[in-house]
């Protein structure tokens, strides 16, 4: 029998200031009921039973570090406010809608850039060091994955760290975007308080006017987050790869997604008709409901640190 501890209490002491910071902001995170001992013994048992689990990660799973989701009941932005999402073709096609989204990126990248991974996302990174996790797909854009020390992750629809020229494809850094703007806007200056999904906050037409939206320094083309717009298609060749780390798994775990996008969905129903168990972990109804083995509507800070792992993993944490 292999001797197990509580994973939770040692990443605690050894994040201290990351978790103090991600308990501050709760009001993104839908109202949820505290998991029982059953459902806690259901999901130790599917990870116990499984040594190549894929787990994919959604909007869900970052609100517990303050990050708004679409689509969570009362809390998401969709009900919150009538929000519509920036679409590829619009960006593509119009300066103006190019100009909202950068004023709001700008306005909302101090704040964006400051918030730290959850105990959730350290979890999961030593999830991967135990051996338990095969590869971590994320839709998320927020990089807390990575910040949190997962490497055996697949950002799917991007990362907003990242801005690459539509014409000459030339990459730079988002806080080199964003002193670029700062210089242009220094005598444009406007507030908001309502924080929105991808990094940027809520604005009025009046707020973007005069907000001027830096060209490439290279060929003078317009940039775009290095991310996946609605309305664009994941890579083929990404698709490809995850679907190999798939078909390598012998499970799936969904953490805070619906599976409405079909981006992520589509890994769901690749691990179905394998015919591998699938879990899931999220507060509300999800598009996989009726696919997975166990499906658990408690929130991931709730259930993940009282799970408990083989305590070779402790070396990494000491």
């Amino acid at each position: 029998m292999k001797l197990v501890i509580n994973v939770s209490k040692r990443l605690l002491n050894t994040k201290p200031s990351s978790f103090n910071k991600s308990r501050i902001r709760q009001k993104y995170v839908p109202h949820s009921v505290e998991p029982t001992k059953d459902e806690i013994s259901y999901l130790q048992e599917f990870l116990s039973k499984h040594e190549r689990t894929v787990i994919l990660t959604g909007a869900g799973f970052s609100t517990e570090s303050g990050i708004p989701d679409y689509r969570s009941d009362k809390v998401g932005l969709y009900s919150r406010k009538n929000y519509k999402p920036m679409q590829y073709q619009d960006f593509i096609k119009y300066a103006s809608l190019r100009q909202r989204y950068w004023a709001r990126s700008y306005v909302g990248w101090p704040g964006y850039s400051k918030i730290q991974p959850s105990k959730n996302h350290y979890i999961v990174a030593n999830l991967e060091r135990s051996g338990v996790m095969h590869w971590l797909i994320t839709q998320n854009v927020d990089h807390l994955h990575n910040r949190a020390g997962s490497l055996k992750v697949t950002e799917l629809h991007g990362s907003l760290y990242s801005v690459r020229c539509l014409s000459c494809k030339m990459r730079i850094p988002r806080v080199d975007y964003q002193r670029q703007m700062e210089e242009m806007n220094q005598h444009w200056s406007v507030q908001s308080f309502e924080r929105a999904t991808d990094g940027d906050v809520i604005l009025t037409d009046d707020q973007v006017k005069g907000f001027q939206v830096p060209s490439c320094t290279s060929c003078g083309g317009s940039m775009m987050p290095k991310i996946v717009f609605f309305g664009d298609n994941v890579s083929k060749s990404k698709v490809e790869f995850l679907y190999e780390k798939v078909n390598q798994s012998d499970s799936i775990l969904v953490l805070g997604s619906s599976l409405q996008v079909y981006s992520g969905y589509r890994f769901v129903l690749r691990a179905a008709d394998q015919g591998k168990p699938i879990a899931i972990v999220n507060i509300g109804e999800t598009r996989a409901d009726k696919l997975a083995s166990l499906k658990l509507n408690v929130k991931c800070g709730d259930i993940l640190p009282l799970l408990q792992f083989p305590a070779s993993i402790t070396d990494d944490l000491a």
